[in-house]
């Protein structure tokens, strides 16, 4: 079976819940969340599979990623058609096994060949990677030690992505951890005026989704505990021109 769903770093998950209501505060303004899983509905829409390096599978209430071989990637996008051209992703997740192997968070992108990871490890770091064309690229945040991540095994992180336009922050447990720029994301990006992350064009679509990935000691695993995606409004446009009609 071909598992489009699979790569190289982390494994992440989301469903709908009926009539539950989540929201964020953002600017002194609440958004509800048009999509949320907190895992407990096994029939929600994620991925479930299994094969010689893992399994992603719902246990106990909870999306499981399971990496049995070294230096591998799960991922999952989210069973949700509709992501806005701005958003919020805000999931919950902690680890297990060897724990200190292990990496988790958030993919986002057009397809299984273009997309980044905000993903953390249980042993307090953090980064967010970049493919383009199926192949890795130079980091827009490179592996950094953060006092935001809470070290441990079965130790529960919340991860936060806001993308709005071609600006993207990432949230570690409600601190700020960095921002920047899709497109043309480093130094070497401007000279050579070659992007090196994903961009949205117009006729593309937001995918958004759960990762998870092993280093070297396996098994792992991750656990997903909740999934929220939040529309935001279009970025401002207060530089376009202005002009009167009309007689007088």
């Amino acid at each position: 079976m071909i598992n489009t769903n699979r790569g190289v770093v982390l494994g992440v998950m989301l469903g709908l819940v009926g009539v539950l209501v989540i929201a964020v505060i953002l600017h002194a303004t609440e958004i509800e969340a048009i999509y949320y899983d907190r895992f407990d509905n096994p029939g929600s829409g994620w991925l479930e599979d299994e094969s010689d390096t893992g399994s992603v599978s719902y246990r106990n209430g909870k999306y499981q990623v399971k990496l049995t071989k070294d230096y591998y990637l799960w991922w999952s996008w989210a069973p949700h058609d509709d992501v806005p051209d701005n958003f919020i992703v805000e999931i919950s997740g902690s680890a297990r096994g060897f724990s200190t192997g292990s990496n988790y968070g958030i993919i986002w992108g057009i397809d299984n060949d273009n997309f980044l990871l905000f993903t953390i490890t249980p042993t307090g770091w953090f980064s967010v990677q970049s493919q383009l064309g199926g192949k890795w690229q130079t980091s827009p945040i490179d592996w950094k030690e953060s006092r935001r991540v809470k070290q441990g095994e079965a130790v529960t992180n919340t991860l936060r992505l806001t993308v709005e336009g071609d600006t993207v922050e990432v949230r570690i447990n409600n601190s700020s951890a960095g921002t920047f720029k899709m497109g043309a994301s480093s130094d070497l990006a401007v000279v050579t005026g070659t992007p090196t992350t994903v961009r949205r064009g117009t006729t593309d679509t937001w995918l958004v989704g759960l990762a998870a990935g092993s280093f070297d000691q396996v098994p792992v695993r991750i656990y997903f505990e909740e999934f929220a995606l939040y529309e935001l409004s279009s970025p401002s446009t207060d530089d376009r021109p202005t002009i009167n009609i009309g007689g007088g």
